[in-house]
C-alpha cells in the first residue's frame, strides 16, 4: 500500500472526479470520503433514488440486482459524461466493474481511472481498456482467487496491485471488509493518481445521485 504523502493539493481537490459507487450508493461516509480528495465530485450511483437503509451487503446486493444489475449501472455513466467536464473517474466495487466496461468500450470517453477491488472485472478480463486505467484489489475476495486475475491483466499492460491484508469493501465504512487504515492508503492512492493523471480545472461541488 502506498506510503505517507502530503495533503491533496489545490489543484486536485479543484478536478471535476466522478466517483462511481458501489452497491450502497451515496451514503453520507461516501460523501465525506470524496470530499477529502476533490472539492468537486460528481457522485453517481446504481440507483435513480438513493437507498441509505439497507441493512448489511446482501439486502444492498438484491436491491443493486432489482435496479437492473451491471448494465443499468453502465448506462448511467455515459449520460453524466456527455453533461459534465470530468477530469477523472474512482470507482468502487460495482463502480469499479462498471467503469472498466465504460473504458473498454472503443467509444469511450471515460477520463483516466482509478478502480477499487471490481470483483466482477474477473468477468470481462479479456476485454482491453481504451482510456488509462488503474486497478487495486484486496487480496481477499469470497468468490475468487486474486492473484490469477491480477497477474492476467497485468500481463495485457494495466497497472494492477493487490494489496496485502486487505477485503472486499475496505474503502467503505458500512462494509464487513472495512479496514480504516487500508481507506487511508487508498486515499494518498486516488491523490497521488490524480497528480499523475489530470490537468487541473476549477469548478463547482456536484451530488449526482439520480
Amino acid at each position: 500500500m502506498p506510503g505517507n504523502t502530503s495533503a491533496p493539493s489545490q489543484a486536485a481537490v479543484a478536478m471535476r472526479v466522478l466517483v462511481l459507487t458501489d452497491i450502497f450508493g451515496v451514503t453520507p461516509e461516501l460523501v465525506t470520503l470524496a470530499g477529502r480528495f476533490t472539492a468537486s465530485p460528481i457522485l453517481l450511483s446504481p440507483y435513480r433514488e438513493q437507498h441509505d437503509c439497507f441493512s448489511d451487503e446482501q439486502d444492498a446486493y438484491r436491491s443493486f440486482q432489482h435496479n437492473g444489475g451491471l448494465e443499468a449501472y453502465l448506462e448511467r455513466i455515459n449520460p453524466v459524461l456527455q453533461r459534465e467536464k470530468v477530469d477523472a473517474c474512482v470507482g468502487f466495487s460495482a463502480g469499479a466493474t462498471a467503469a472498466w466496461r465504460a473504458a473498454c468500450d472503443e467509444n469511450s470517453n471515460l477520463p483516466p481511472a482509478i478502480l477499487f477491488y471490481g470483483s466482477r472485472i474477473r468477468d470481462y478480463a479479456c476485454l482491453r481498456p481504451h482510456s488509462p486505467v488503474e486497478l487495486i484489489f484486496a487480496e481477499e475476495e469470497a468468490h475468487f482467487s486474486v492473484a490469477p486475475l491480477a497477474a492476467c491483466l497485468a500481463d495485457a499492460g494495466c497497472p494492477v496491485s493487490v494489496w496485502p491484508g486487505t477485503k472486499h469493501g475496505f474503502m467503505n465504512m458500512r462494509s464487513s471488509g472495512f479496514d480504516a487504515q487500508a481507506m487511508e492508503a487508498g486515499l494518498r492512492a486516488v491523490t497521488l493518481f490524480l497528480a499523475r493523471a489530470c490537468s487541473p480545472h476549477a469548478g463547482h461541488a456536484r451530488r449526482e445521485s439520480i
